[in-house]
């Protein structure tokens, strides 16, 4: 019986410097950057999940209504799709799905790098007895 091939992986050590997700999520948000978007949309999903858990800290903006049409939010703004729409400082948009790369570009944001993984502040919490 044949092994089957494993997929490639990359091996980190405290030598070896990572993207910070949150902290440049949190630098396009403090430049000006908005991602419009619809919840339910899987692009849209799909790229607010392409920063992890910093997702929370980008600047969304829901642009649909409860029956999946556009909002007024996305008329004011002239947003045309459910697909995420980034608008940057200088009014300057991408639509649809973009590299971490393509808005490190496009916001004139380099994209932190870090060697220790950022944390999420979670808030006090009670737990019923015999939760897990």
């Amino acid at each position: 019986m044949s092994a089957e091939p494993l997929e490639p992986r990359l091996v980190l050590d405290a030598s070896t410097p990572v993207d910070d997700l949150a902290a440049f999520a949190k630098a396009l948000k403090n430049g000006g950057a908005t991602l419009y978007g619809a919840a339910w949309d899987a692009t849209t999903t799909a790229q607010r999940q392409l920063f992890g858990d910093g997702a929370q800290f980008l600047n969304f903006v829901e642009v649909t209504n409860a029956d999946h049409t556009l909002n007024s939010t996305a008329n004011a703004n002239n947003i045309t799709t459910t697909s995420p729409t980034w608008v940057f400082a200088d009014q300057s948009r991408l639509v649809g799905n973009q590299t971490l790369a393509d808005l490190a570009t496009q916001a004139n944001i380099a994209i932190p790098q870090g060697f220790t993984p950022g944390m999420a502040t979670i808030a006090t919490q009670t737990l019923l007895a015999g939760s897990p």
